[in-house]
């Protein structure tokens, strides 16, 4: 399951992936379902994904949708 880290500024919060490569995980979603999360490995959190909720709210439900399929589909190499 996906755990949302919510933070006290900004647009962006954390999301806790249920496996811990959140690099190729981000690179498949935007392969296969054009969605895009930053792995946030790259800002020292392996596991997680940086999230940002600053779309449109009709973009952002189909964007957490896809995400939701996804993840359920997902299989960590």
């Amino acid at each position: 399951a996906l755990e949302l880290f919510e933070s006290d500024i900004g647009i962006y919060h954390l999301l806790k992936l249920p496996f811990s490569n959140d690099l190729d995980f981000c690179r498949e979603l935007i392969t296969k379902e054009k969605t895009t999360l930053a792995p946030a490995s790259y800002f020292h959190y392996p596991g997680f994904t940086r999230i940002g909720i600053g779309a449109a709210k009709e973009s952002f439900a189909s964007g957490v949708e896809r995400l939701i399929d996804f993840t359920k589909s997902y299989q960590s190499t």
